[in-house]
């Protein structure tokens, strides 16, 4: 995959199908091309940190993802820490508003600025699965070098959009982020019922 990231970043076309090789999903294809028509920069540090400190606190304290907190805890945060994962909870915009799990991941994630309060947003980040999962308002798992910046090819993640039960509009969307076993099967069966109940 680093190789058809590289191409695709050097102008190569590329063949949307999977079969078997290294060649890329369709979902990542399409959202490495909104990330460059979106200006993103492949090479760029990370997300980048647009709230902090008090403006951060007052800010989770009236969104509504902070009514999901205490189910995504008990149903991801516990386990994610044992695991080696992070879980995170962003904002509709993708700008993570809680980053909890294991302290040594997290460190590692804090290197390319996947923190509170940091945007993460596919127009900011390019290709990654909070950022990309609020865009197509879908659930969807980023392998390694599928993320378009290569800051965050050590990770894999998987996502999904949160949405608010009355209106239907997202509010937010919840991620786990971690090695590449994140981007499992299970994992996204285990995000779907957690924003399942996240919605009741």
């Amino acid at each position: 995959m680093v190789v058809a990231h590289s191409s695709f970043l050097e102008g190569q076309a590329l063949p949307a199908v999977r079969a078997g090789g290294d060649s890329v999903r369709g979902v990542v294809l399409e959202a490495w091309r909104r990330s460059r028509s979106s200006g993103v920069d492949p090479d760029g540090f990370g997300g980048a940190v647009d709230l902090a400190g008090a403006e951060l606190r007052r800010y989770r304290a009236t969104h509504p993802t902070g009514l999901i907190r205490p189910v995504v805890r008990k149903l991801l945060v516990e386990d994610a820490a044992e695991a080696g994962l992070l879980v995170a909870i962003s904002d509709a915009r993708g700008r993570l508003l809680w980053v909890e799990g294991d302290r040594k991941v997290r460190d590692r994630a804090s290197g390319m600025n996947f923190v509170e309060g940091a945007d993460w947003s596919e127009d900011r980040m390019g290709t990654n699965a909070p950022g990309t999962a609020l865009a197509l308002d879908h659930h969807v798992q980023i392998f390694g070098a599928e993320h378009f910046s290569r800051v965050v090819h050590e990770f894999s993640c998987t996502a999904a959009p949160v949405h608010d039960p009355f209106s239907g509009r997202i509010i937010g969307a919840i991620d786990i982020t971690g090695g590449p076993r994140v981007a499992a099967p299970e994992v996204l069966s285990l995000i779907r019922a957690t924003v399942v109940a996240a919605e009741s």
